[in-house]
């Protein structure tokens, strides 16, 4: 009887113990998507994913950044994305032939982690007939899942 007993016992240990480990590991693999959009009365960036783990994250090279106006009076344009003092993206460009700008790098951080109560700063300074415009749009990343 005590044997069976402890045959149970070992049993129902270690079933639960492979649950509790596939548990932990689906959970550690988990990600987000994030897909932004954003809208100004000069700029309209398009695509722009944020894909997180638990711990990283990564942007890729899939947005757009359209000049909504004429494109050629704007010009020494910076554009940029902050969270608390993390540049998740910084990039400078012209648009020299056309009003649009695909985006030809990726990041990606190992060591930092965000989440859906976060807010990121998406910022555009640039020139606009020689005079100094920003745009800053302030954006919680729980509204863009």
């Amino acid at each position: 009887m005590k044997a069976k007993f402890k045959i149970s016992a070992l049993l129902l240990i270690s079933l639960l113990f492979i649950f509790s480990a596939i548990f932990i590991v689906k959970k550690s693999n988990e990600f987000k998507v994030y897909q932004i959009n954003l809208y100004s009365d000069d700029f309209e960036l398009e695509n722009y994913q944020i894909i997180k783990t638990t711990s990283s994250y990564y942007i890729p090279d899939t947005y757009s950044i359209k000049a909504l106006n004429d494109y050629k009076l704007i010009s020494d344009v910076s554009f940029s994305v902050k969270h608390k003092n993390e540049y998740l993206t910084t990039s400078n460009f012209n648009f020299p032939n056309e009003n649009i700008i695909y985006s030809k790098t990726e990041s990606i951080n190992n060591n930092y982690s965000i989440n859906d109560n976060n807010e990121l700063i998406f910022t555009f300074k640039y020139k606009k007939n020689d005079e100094l415009k920003e745009i800053t749009h302030s954006v919680k990343l729980n509204q863009y899942k």
